[in-house]
C-alpha cells in the first residue's frame, strides 16, 4: 500500500524560516505506516518525491541518530527506538491525558464502548488517549494512530469547533474533490448546529471501519491544543438513534467533568 504524504500546514514550505532539509527528514519518518515495518530507499524515494541518492543520505543520517534501524539482510530500514524517546516526554507532558484517564475508562465500562481523546495532526485526527470496556475485545485505538478528519465524528467535531475561516482553510487542504468538499461543508454546518444545541455531534464511518460515534470538542484549548473526546461503537453494536439519544448526552457530561477537573471551568 502506498502511503501518501499527509497535509502540511498551509504555506509552511514558503516561509523564510522553513528548513527544507529538516522537513525532508521528517517526511521520511512519516512514510512508515501500520503493517509496513521495512522500507527501502527506493520505496521512500517514491513516497517523498526525492532522488534516491538524497534519500540514501537522509536515511543513513536518521539511522546514525537512532531514529531508523538498517537491516543488512533486507537492505531496508525500519523505525527505531529513538522515536519512542522523543514521544515519551510529550505523552507525559499532556496533562489532559492524566486528568481524563479515569473518566474515559469509567464511561467505556458503563457503555461498553471505546472512549478516546484526539487532536488534529496534518489533516488527520491523532489519538492521544484511548480506553475500551474491560472484559471486551480491545477496540481502543493505539496511541499515535490517526483517522481521517472528514469521515469521523472526532474530525467533524474538531472542524466544526474552528472559526469559519480556519475551517474553510483546513477543509481546502484535505484535497477532497468538489463534490466531497461540498458534502463535507454541509455536514459541518449540521455538526456545528448540533454542538451548539446538544453539545455533541455524531457520524458513521463507512466501511471497512464501520463505526458510529459521538464527539465533543473541549470548551477551550489546553496548552495550545484543541482536543476532542469521542465515544464509538462498531456499527453492528448500536444505532445512530441510540448514540444521539443516550451516548451523546452522557459524553457531554463526561467532557464537562473533565473540563472542570482540568481547570477549564
Amino acid at each position: 500500500m502506498t502511503k501518501t504524504r499527509t497535509a502540511a500546514l498551509p504555506d509552511a514550505d514558503t516561509s523564510a524560516y522553513f528548513v527544507r532539509a529538516l522537513a525532508k527528514g521528517l517526511d521520511i519518518l512519516h512514510c512508515f505506516g501500520p503493517g509496513e515495518t521495512y522500507l527501502g530507499n527506493k520505496d521512500i524515494s517514491e513516497r517523498v518525491g526525492l532522488p534516491k541518492q538524497t534519500v540514501s543520505r537522509l536515511t543513513m543520517t536518521l539511522a546514525d541518530l537512532g531514529y531508523l534501524a538498517y537491516s543488512a539482510s533486507l537492505g531496508k530500514y525500519r523505525l527505531a527506538a529513538g522515536l519512542l524517546a522523543l514521544a515519551y516526554p510529550l505523552l507525559t507532558s499532556m496533562r489532559l491525558r492524566r486528568v481524563a484517564r479515569p473518566f474515559l475508562q469509567d464511561l467505556a465500562d458503563e457503555l461498553g464502548a471505546s472512549v478516546s481523546v484526539g487532536q488534529h495532526f496534518r489533516g488527520q485526527m491523532m489519538f492521544v488517549e484511548s480506553h475500551t470496556a474491560r472484559g471486551k475485545a480491545n477496540l481502543a485505538a493505539e496511541i499515535g494512530s490517526v483517522m481521517p478528519m472528514h469521515t469521523t465524528a472526532m474530525g467533524k467535531a474538531y472542524l466544526a469547533s474552528l472559526p469559519i475561516p480556519a475551517r474553510f482553510d483546513l477543509v481546502a487542504s484535505l484535497g477532497l474533490d468538489a463534490e466531497a468538499g461540498k458534502r463535507l461543508s454541509a455536514e459541518l454546518q449540521a455538526c456545528a448546529a448540533d454542538i451548539a444545541t446538544l453539545g455533541f455531534c455524531t457520524a458513521e464511518m463507512p466501511r471497512p471501519q464501520s463505526r458510529i460515534a459521538a464527539a465533543v470538542p473541549l470548551c477551550q484549548p489546553i496548552d495550545g491544543e484543541q482536543y476532542v473526546i469521542n465515544c464509538g461503537f462498531p456499527s453492528y453494536a448500536t444505532t445512530q438513534e441510540h448514540v444521539r439519544a443516550e451516548v451523546g448526552p452522557r459524553l457531554v457530561g463526561l467532557v464537562r467533568e473533565v473540563e472542570a477537573a482540568a481547570g477549564l471551568r
